[in-house]
This record gives structure tokens, sequence and C-alpha cells, in this order.
């Protein structure tokens, strides 16, 4: 029997219930398991998994709406909104990701997308699992590393050799007359 695309793209997922020996759906509550492969809702994350539950050879994954500060799998869908804050591994049978929402100032780590509105302003070689950057809002006259996207109204003024890990530039607003 095929599902229809409109319930696999909804909130419904599909699961096996294998006490019963046939496919049910299930809506998604606060948390719940499903099997590995199945669609994972938006503003939801994969937060457990479980070698056991789906079948001779299929793991189980447990997720959940995500909320600030919650500690997710890899390989888990990063909602828009959130970074990547910490790495755990032991977290989530192998490696675990704390995410937040960024804020002025925060450490995220290599490989979590740089949120809009933000640039990067330093590295830390130790940080995250082995790369950390230090990001903030843009302000005026403010260095920021090679490689993070200027600002739309801000030009570079001076570029530093030694500035952030390797290459800084100091960022100014446009102003009349430049």
């Amino acid at each position: 029997m095929k599902v229809s695309s409109y319930l696999m793209d909804s909130v419904f997922l599909l699961t096996t219930c294998f006490y019963l020996n046939f496919w049910c759906l299930h809506a998604s509550a606060q948390g719940q398991y499903v099997c590995l492969g199945s669609p994972i809702p938006d503003a939801y994350v994969i937060t457990r998994l479980n070698p056991n539950g789906c079948g001779t050879y299929n793991a189980r994954q447990y997720i959940e709406p995500v909320r600030d500060g919650m500690e997710i799998c890899l390989g888990s869908p990063l909602p828009q909104g959130y970074v990547i804050t910490r790495l755990n591994k032991n977290g989530c049978g192998g490696m675990g990701q704390y995410i937040e929402s960024p804020r002025d100032g925060m450490e995220i780590c290599l490989g979590s997308p740089l949120p809009d509105g933000y640039v990067i302003t330093r590295l830390n070689k130790n940080g995250c699992g082995g790369m950390g950057r230090y990001i903030e809002k843009p302000r005026n006259g403010m260095q920021i590393c090679l490689g993070s996207p200027i600002p739309n109204g801000y030009v570079i003024t001076r570029v530093i050799p030694n500035g952030c890990g390797g290459t800084g530039q100091y960022i100014e607003l446009v102003s009349n007359g430049r």
C-alpha cells in the first residue's frame, strides 16, 4: 500500500508496529521513536539512537521538537535559526552536538552555519573539538577574520597580517567622501 506524499510531508511519520505486524501512522507528539530513514519533520531533531526496535537490521531514532540548549545527534537536521556550540564525543551513540540560538559574542563550531547578520571576529583552535569561531553583530571599526562576510554598508579599511589567526581586516561603515 502506498502512503500519499501529503502524509509523508506533514507532521505524520511512518513507523513500524512490529507487535501488530503492520504499518501504522502516528502523529508527532512531544517526542517519539521513528525508524531510521523515516523523514524528520521541520522543527524536529534527532536526540537519541536505539539499535533495536525497527526490525532485524533497523535502528530507531528519537525525535523531539527543537528547543534552545539541547543536544542533538550527529546527522540530525539543524533547524534554521540555530548554531552548533559544543560537541560531545559521548553523546548520542558516539557524537552529540549542542545547539543554541545565536547571540552576540558566542563561540560556534566550525561547520556550523554562520547566522545572518553576524561576522567572525576570532578563531579558537582549541574550541569546539578542534576549531571554534566567535561571532558578533558588526560594529563600525571592528576587526573581523578573513573569509567572514562583509556586511552591507561596510567596507574594508585595513588588513592586519597577524589578526584572527592569520589575516584580519578592519571594517567601517561607508561614509560620504570615501
